[in-house]
């Protein structure tokens, strides 16, 4: 199996993954006004259409040679995402760890320590998934808190980048240091053209992307 970019992009956006705003700008999770908005959450709260993108992670994870031991989900948007694909990669001829670990958003303060950030301490070569990357404060964090179980990722996997270029070189530079390599399975612009394509927006929202350089 391949991973094929053409229908990851068209199950997103088919999937209510994007939406243009003529007349009032949304919020991006950095607060500045967007008049695009990318939003995973349509997928994540499905069952089929969690495991259907799962199935899309998986060719290209072996395509890129990556070989996971342990999918983890950057909370919150990730979470679900990541423990369903652990579990049909955990089924796969030859897989010797099984674990479903789970990232908590927010620190635990009681119970013992191994619990305070996990549900089940990640093991082997671990993965993190995140849906979307801005800045990367999200990975990060929870790179951060992988450090404190005594492990960090040996890749991240990103479903849509949406860094600009000076947050993509920080966000490189840091995990350069680290030895941790980042894939990203699209890129903004290539998602908005095929978008465009597919919902027809309006000329003036056209215009708009073209002046700000999003096609």
């Amino acid at each position: 199996m391949v991973f094929n970019k053409k229908k990851f992009i068209s199950f997103f956006i088919k999937n209510g993954g994007i939406t243009f705003f003529d007349k009032s700008a949304i919020a991006k999770y950095s607060g500045k006004p967007s008049t695009i908005y990318f939003n995973w959450r349509t997928v994540a709260e499905d069952v089929y259409t969690l495991e259907k993108c799962a199935d899309y992670i998986i060719p290209f994870v072996q395509d890129h040679k990556i070989n996971p031991d342990c999918f983890v989900g950057v909370p919150e948007g990730a979470t679900k995402l990541a423990i369903i694909t652990q579990f049909k990669w955990a089924k796969k001829p030859g897989r010797k760890i099984h674990k479903i670990s789970y990232v908590r958003g927010n620190l635990k303060r009681h119970g013992v320590p191994k619990d305070r950030n996990f549900l089940g301490i990640p093991e082997g070569k671990v993965v993190l998934l995140e849906d979307i990357v801005y800045k990367g404060g999200g990975i990060l964090d929870t790179i951060k808190k992988l450090k404190k179980v005594n492990t960090k990722p040996h890749a991240i996997i990103v479903l849509s980048d949406r860094t600009n270029k000076k947050s993509k070189q920080r966000l490189l530079k840091i995990l350069s240091k680290e030895k941790i390599k980042f894939y990203s399975l699209t890129q903004e612009r290539e998602v908005v053209e095929e978008a465009v394509r597919i919902l027809k927006p309006s000329e003036k929202m056209i215009n708009k992307l073209k002046a700000r350089g999003r096609l």
